[in-house]
């Protein structure tokens, strides 16, 4: 059992270690402009990762990883990775002001050190940006998604809701 933790895991970290390499030189050499930004939710920080290919066609990468300590509940910790990558058509809908809309494909992992659960989805996003300076934008972003989880007890689908606050800055 332990043997097939550890395959996960690497699995996981060749995964993303490949996907990095794969997107990273296209994100910053064949880009019109590429940006890095936060947002803060209620389950923690988030690294967003937007690329302006066109000035109406932008994908959007971000990554989350959060550590709940439950202490003094019974329950185990949980360490947790979310990735998420979205397609997005762009507006300029005032001076200064863009709105988005598009789709995003989803995965989490999550540890509790007990069990593993691993999820994948969909779901279409839309937000709002607007530029402070012609490199910072503050902007708020809203998506529903449909998740399926593979659980070491089960599988399970769920949906639900998500939006953020998003500071970004774009090079």
């Amino acid at each position: 059992m332990n043997c097939l933790r550890m395959d996960k895991k690497w699995l996981l970290k060749i995964t993303v270690l490949s996907l990095t390499v794969l997107f990273l030189p296209a994100a910053v050499f064949a880009a019109p402009q590429f940006g890095l930004g936060i947002s803060i939710t209620e389950d923690g920080q988030v690294i967003h990762c937007p690329i302006k290919l066109e000035q109406n066609l932008r994908l959007e990468g971000s990554l989350g990883i959060h550590s709940y300590d439950r202490e003094n509940s019974g329950a185990s910790d949980t360490d947790s990775i979310v990735l998420k990558f979205g397609g997005y058509m762009v507006r300029n809908v005032y001076e200064k002001t863009d709105i988005y809309y598009g789709g995003k494909v989803i995965y989490e992992k999550n540890d509790t050190g007990i069990t593993d659960q691993n999820g994948y989805g969909i779901g279409p996003a839309f937000g709002f940006e607007y530029y402070i300076t012609g490199h910072i934008s503050v902007g708020g972003e809203a998506e529903v998604y449909y998740m399926f989880h593979d659980r070491s007890g089960g599988d399970a689908k769920e949906y639900g809701t998500d939006s953020r606050v998003i500071l970004r800055y774009y090079f």
